[in-house]
């Protein structure tokens, strides 16, 4: 688990996210929000 919480930070990373809980609360109300960010 903590393997997959590092993968998705570091995806946040690579995409500028500066704010992470934002990040992770946006994540959790839409599926778009993850689906948009260019490493996946």
């Amino acid at each position: 688990m903590a393997r997959a919480r590092s993968f998705a930070l570091n995806i946040m990373r690579k995409n500028g996210v500066t704010n992470v809980a934002q990040a992770l609360w946006n994540g959790a109300l839409s599926l778009d929000h993850i689906l948009a960010y260019k490493a996946i």
